[in-house]
């Protein structure tokens, strides 16, 4: 398990972290819609091995931040509560 801080200046304004091969994000709320989740999400593809994200479907801005990184969004499975959609990479 680890994270990785978001910082302007000396400021957290998010991290992202894979615990048991769940990739976890979260931004600020007062810095959400400046790219942050974006930019968390990208430095993560690339300096980690993660194909997929379970997300809730009601996270909307999440799920749109994951298409904006190259992922594409299906239904959950039988393996994932229905609450959630998979987020997977584009090859």
């Amino acid at each position: 398990r680890f994270y990785t801080l978001a910082l302007i200046g000396t400021n957290k304004v998010g991290f992202y972290g894979l615990v048991n091969h769940d990739f976890r994000y979260a931004v600020s709320p007062c810095k959400r819609g400046l790219g942050i989740g974006l930019s968390l999400i990208k430095d993560a593809l690339k300096k980690h091995r993660f194909s997929s994200a379970k997300i809730s479907k009601y996270n909307l801005a999440s799920i749109e931040c994951f298409k904006k990184a190259g992922f594409y969004i299906e239904e959950s499975t039988d393996n994932c509560p229905h609450e959630y959609v998979i987020a997977r990479i584009i090859n």
